[in-house]
């Protein structure tokens, strides 16, 4: 299966990112798995596996995604990440 199907091959460890995404999303994105590994490590329980690979859908819900303002958190018509 994975060698008929280019986008399932199993040596594709890191995500593709667009061309139109910046060294700025990289960063973000490295620094959220980062500091997840980091909260792993720090509680001595866990694995860090899904918040690493979650970690640009993370990004890309919260920068381009939702609609929300931290300057006005009372704004009804926000977005809500739920976890």
């Amino acid at each position: 299966f994975f060698s008929s199907h280019p986008t399932m091959s199993p040596e594709r460890k890191r995500v593709k990112m667009s061309a139109s995404s910046s060294a700025l999303d990289v960063k973000c994105i490295d620094t959220v798995r980062m500091f997840s590994a980091d909260m792993v490590q720090a509680a001595k329980s866990g694995h860090p596996g899904a918040p690493m690979g979650c970690a640009p859908m993370a990004h890309i819900l919260w920068s381009d995604t939702m609609s929300y303002s931290p300057s006005c958190p009372e704004w009804s018509n926000r977005d809500r990440f739920v976890l």
